[in-house]
């Protein structure tokens, strides 16, 4: 017997004819079915959901409604995008992107899983939830249904019942929900706040560890099947005391990363926490003969280059191996000297003809070739840790990658100063890159670029250039590449020829995202004052933060620009990519970061509490110090007019 015609369907057809094709059903929960269509126009796979027609009623249509809008405001990785609402032929609908994975109860029916994938999936629900609750919105239910876990992460869908959490707005109306991931004050009706989504992904992480029901164990929860670490991070989300549980869920988050073994992390992000050494006092090795090698340290990169191959007179050949010591001294500090699968390798040749020593090295890093007379043998030390350092760090530098060698400094210990002080600015640490690249400065004196870098995080810092400093970047202007160039010369201009001239470098250089930084840094903080909106800068950082994701100021930036501007997805995105990327802010960052999120609460969240700190965060920064955050920006110049 054929099935029979599924009605709803064909009146969506008819509904949203002729922008969208529905092609079958995918599935259906409490209150709507979802249906599976195509997008001819953006040759494009949509979900569209659409409100069961029996279910209708106006609660149940604005309750419809409201998760449309909410999902409508939220433009995060980790969150399910819908694309617009509509009301046609008596159906409520939205249209949503398409998720091509399972959802996590779908995953769990084949049991439990392997404990890092879990860890890997809280991370990724509290980064959406973050992103949730800095609307000042909850999303009250989270359970595996509404978790899609996808090759690239997890996303959170089903905001059906999600509500405000500003005070008085957020009772649970008893029944709303689902019974076994509710909080106890939400199965009780009481106020619901964020802490309860955080009881809820605690327990969804429970049961994703363990394969067994939380609920269903009442008060004698089994730990025994979950690793003491992450126990202890679990025990605490799933409190029953709202009080007791993690205050929110990046605090969560962070605990949660925590528990993962350095292995497991990111090779890249343990980079970025051993780059924190390298501010370290340089060895000065007195005595060139060297063996023992220096004490592992987990945190730095690995370097294979234990041996020179040697061509030559036998008793010369101890020079290949006093030179392996010597770079091992010299760079022990900042990096370990072993073999394994995640070491970067150093090959090197040394061939000694007559009064010649000649060195060619090759693998992982620039090839080179180098020839010294043989009475100066040891100076090829330099020569290799140069080289090293230059194969381990440049790739790992936002910025140092767009320079070329002439624009690097000269010396090993230069060069290796010169990159941490690179990788601290990307992270917007910028008293702290300020003091790194003076030391970098001071260190090696060809550093040119590390002049220009002062000069350029002391217009943020609001300090007056030094006019010595002035003169040396221009002197030596020359020796760096076009691109910077260009920003030395528009920094000479006037406000109005100066931005034609930024614009004409973002667009004659369309991947070099530091152009576009630059062009969205004037236009954001100097343009009103040529006749230019303060909205211009906002898409010259998003191109900046898609080109080069990891450069925390595009997304600080970017953030500031569209809290302006009242564009809150984009402002909520900012954030929490530039609160997922780096390490704790300096002091003047953090005060600075401190007056972005109070901004954010103040413009786009609930009028009170956030708007009234906002006013005193903002009349509490000297207005002698536009640096200093919030006297840059207009709506604190708005909030001390009042």
């Amino acid at each position: 017997m054929a099935a029979p015609p599924d009605l709803l369907m064909e009146r969506l057809r008819l509904a949203v004819a002729p922008d969208y094709r529905v092609e079958s059903r995918l599935g259906g929960g409490g209150m709507g079915v979802v249906y599976l269509a195509h997008e001819p126009l953006l040759n494009r796979g949509v979900a569209i959901k659409v409100l069961r027609p029996e279910l209708y009623t106006a609660t149940a249509a604005e309750s419809f409604l409201r998760e449309a809008q909410i999902l409508a405001g939220i433009t995060h990785p980790n969150v399910i995008v819908i694309f617009r609402a509509d009301s046609k032929l008596g159906l409520h609908f939205y249209i949503m992107e398409l998720i091509k994975g399972p959802t996590l109860a779908e995953r769990l029916a084949a049991g439990p899983m392997p404990i890092d994938d879990v860890v890997r999936l809280g991370i990724d629900m509290l980064r959406g939830l973050e992103a949730v609750h800095r609307l000042g919105l909850v999303h009250r239910d989270v359970k595996p249904s509404n978790v899609f876990v996808l090759s690239d992460g997890a996303k959170l869908g089903d905001f059906g019942i999600a509500r405000t959490s500003s005070p008085g707005e957020g009772e649970s109306p008893r029944g709303e929900g689902t019974p076994d991931y509710m909080a106890p004050e939400q199965v009780l009706g009481q106020p619901f706040t964020p802490r309860g989504d955080i009881y809820a992904v605690g327990v969804v992480l429970y049961e994703a560890v363990t394969g067994r029901g939380f609920a269903e164990q009442s008060k004698n929860v089994d730990w025994s099947r979950v690793p003491r670490g992450l126990a202890r991070v679990l025990r605490r989300a799933v409190a029953e005391n709202p009080e007791d549980r993690w205050p929110d869920a990046a605090v969560f988050r962070k605990a949660l990363e925590r528990t993962q073994a350095p292995g497991l992390m990111p090779w890249v992000a343990t980079f970025v926490g051993g780059s924190l050494m390298v501010g370290a006092v340089i060895l000065v090795i007195k005595k060139p003969w060297y063996h023992a090698p220096p004490p592992a340290n987990t945190h730095a990169p690995t370097v294979a280059f234990n041996q020179i191959e040697y061509t030559g007179p036998a008793d010369r050949r101890p020079m290949a191996d006093a030179l392996v010591g010597m770079v091992h001294s010299d760079l022990g500090p900042h990096m370990n000297f072993d073999s394994g699968s995640q070491a970067l390798v150093v090959r090197a040749r040394m061939t000694v003809t007559g009064g010649d020593v000649g060195l060619r090295l090759t693998g992982g890093i620039p090839v080179s070739e180098f020839h010294v007379p043989i009475e100066s043998w040891s100076a090829l030390r330099d020569s290799i840790g140069y080289q090293i350092v230059l194969g381990v760090w440049a790739d790992r530098s936002p910025l140092a990658a767009s320079l070329p060698p002439r624009a690097l400094p000269r010396t090993w210990d230069g060069l290796i100063r010169f990159l941490e002080a690179e990788q601290i600015v990307a992270q917007s640490q910028w008293e702290r890159a300020d003091t790194a690249y003076r030391r970098a400065e001071a260190t090696d004196t060809t550093c040119w670029i590390c002049s220009w870098r002062i000069l350029e995080i002391g217009r943020w810092l609001s300090r007056q250039p030094d006019p010595a400093r002035v003169r040396r970047v221009r002197v030596h202007a020359d020796s760096l590449p076009p691109l910077y160039r260009s920003f030395i010369h528009a920094a000479q201009l006037p406000l109005r020829d100066r931005l034609d001239t930024l614009r004409a470098v973002a667009e004659g250089s369309r991947d070099s995202f530091l152009g576009w930084f630059q062009l969205g840094e004037e236009l954001f903080h100097r343009g009103p004052l040529a006749g230019h909106r303060r909205s211009e800068a906002i898409p010259a950082f998003e191109r900046a933060a898609r080109l080069r994701p990891d450069f925390r100021p595009s997304w600080e930036h970017l953030a500031w620009a569209a809290t302006a501007e009242g564009d809150s997805g984009t402002a909520a995105n900012a954030l929490d990519s530039l609160e997922s990327r780096g390490v704790t802010p300096d002091a003047f960052s953090l005060e600075h970061r401190a007056l972005l999120y109070t901004g954010f609460a103040w413009r786009f969240l609930p009028a009170s509490p956030p708007r009234s700190s906002a006013g005193l965060a903002c009349r509490a920064m000297p207005i002698s110090a536009p640096g200093r955050g919030c006297s840059r920006h207009s709506m604190c110049h708005e909030e001390r007019s009042r």
